[in-house]
């Protein structure tokens, strides 16, 4: 039991704590204005800098590029003034293009005092281009209050939500590998249209545990009718989830590709899939001229044309098999017949 001395003594300690750590997070704001003259005069241009990017962005018809406004590079130079400034900014509830600018700003400086802010900017989105730059904050970031409200944000999208912004609250939930943002994640898989952003959030599905959506995206390499960015974007897919049932069918697009995108893209994922690019080491970045046994054995002075790119599959996969425990992937080796006669599942005219 507690007396009634024990009691006073207790709560008056609380009480003098509490103005302290009240007050905690505004020692570095007030070492700023009442601190030396460089300080102050440093946070006055921070303030100054904001404020013509809030005018630059209230007579902007569209949403600026941000990262490279001459306003927005010299914050970034200037953090820790920035980060004050900026924090006050948010509290101030701004609006139009300027929530766009500031949450850039927030990810851009990446401080944790400012990230769990980003939230509040959300509802003062109000236009598209505003309302992507604080999802994709919020999903680079993350924190439990930005995820919440990205799974809010999902759950709330229709089929007139701008794909883009679907795409980037699923991938953002998607990141933390979080079984429990599943069902969102489908709901949102549901409402995009182009095949390009059903492999992103097939690819988001797959990370937060639905293993099929391996299957669906190596289906979209295998499609005559596939867009080019959905097969460079289910090539990314498989350069960091690399497997052996897919091997063959981006040997055979590196090879066989009349896109030239999409060719190169699939033999930089092979290189990767099989180790090959990894052990390259230092020499995959050679200078142009050394011949390809001195390099490796695929060619680096610039991109290869086609059939330099058909021999560049044969290296790849011949130092495969030669290496098997050296690559991500321990499954059986597709054969040359595999990988040129079709049997990958791509034929291309």
């Amino acid at each position: 039991m507690v007396d009634c001395r024990q009691f006073r003594i207790l709560v008056l300690g609380l009480l003098a704590w509490l103005p302290v750590c009240l007050a905690g997070e505004d020692l570095l704001w007030r070492a700023y204005t009442k601190g030396s003259a460089d300080k102050r005069a440093e946070l006055a241009a921070c303030q100054d800098k904001l404020a013509a990017i809030r005018e630059k962005a209230r007579t902007a018809t569209e949403a600026p590029d941000w990262a490279t406004d001459a306003d927005v590079l010299w914050l970034l130079s200037h953090r820790t003034p920035a980060m004050l400034a900026v924090e006050r900014e948010i509290d101030a509830k701004p609006a139009g293009h300027y929530v766009g600018a500031l949450a850039y700003l927030v990810g851009a400086i990446g401080n944790q005092r400012l990230t769990a802010g980003l939230p509040k900017l959300l509802p003062l989105a109000k236009t598209d281009g505003a309302r992507l730059q604080v999802l994709q904050a919020m999903a680079d970031h993350g924190g439990a209050k930005s995820l919440t409200e990205l799974q809010v944000f999902l759950e709330r999208a229709t089929a007139g939500t701008p794909c883009e912004e679907i795409c980037v609250a699923a991938e953002g939930l998607a990141r933390t590998g979080n079984k429990g943002y599943l069902s969102s994640v489908r709901r949102a898989y549901m409402l995009v249209q182009s095949d390009a952003d059903s492999v992103r959030l097939a690819a988001a599905r797959y990370r937060c545990g639905d293993a099929l959506m391996a299957g669906q995206i190596l289906s979209v390499l295998k499609r005559k009718d596939a867009s080019t960015q959905a097969r460079l974007n289910a090539l990314e897919f498989f350069q960091n989830n690399p497997t052996g049932e897919a091997v063959p069918v981006v040997a055979a697009l590196a090879a066989e590709s009349t896109d030239e995108k999409v060719a190169e893209q699939a033999l930089t994922t092979l290189m990767h899939m099989t180790g090959y690019g990894a052990q390259l080491g230092e020499k995959a970045d050679a200078p142009a001229g050394e011949t390809p046994a001195e390099n490796g054995g695929v060619a680096q002075a610039g991109p290869p044309g086609p059939e330099e790119r058909k021999k560049d599959v044969e290296v790849v996969l011949a130092w495969w098999r030669a290496h098997p425990a050296d690559g991500p992937i321990g499954k059986t080796l597709p054969t040359r017949a595999d990988v040129f006669a079709g049997t990958g599942g791509v034929t291309e005219h």
